[in-house]
């Protein structure tokens, strides 16, 4: 039980983790229209 929670915890960090690592690719790629995105939304 606690090897399957661990594998279940370990998926789920690599699952965040990938999907923070991708975002964070197309902030970099997209920085000027997140950016004005962000200004809209803070509106």
């Amino acid at each position: 039980m606690n090897w399957f929670s661990h594998r279940v915890a370990t998926g789920r960090y690599t699952t965040c983790t990938t999907r923070a690592h991708e975002v964070s690719i197309m902030v970099l790629a997209n920085c000027e229209v997140i950016l004005e995105w962000s200004n809209r939304c803070a509106l």
